[in-house]
């Protein structure tokens, strides 16, 4: 599972910012990035949960230059 859907699933769950960072190995500015491009987009967080990994790259490009 890419770290992108194991942030939004840590999201979903309502963990917050800090443990997302702490759990995933990356940093409290990362994980907000991510949140706030998953917050502008028009996905819902269970249909980005579904996608398949290589197909990320396309709908939401910038998200894997991040990692």
């Amino acid at each position: 599972m890419s770290k992108i859907k194991q942030l939004l699933r840590l999201h979903k769950q309502g963990s917050g910012t800090k443990t997302i960072a702490r759990d995933l190995g990356i940093s409290k500015n990362t994980v907000k990035v991510y949140l706030e491009k998953y917050r502008s987009s028009k996905f819902k967080i269970n249909s980005l949960l579904s996608m398949d990994d290589p197909g990320f790259g396309i709908y939401i490009p910038s998200w894997q230059s991040c990692i």
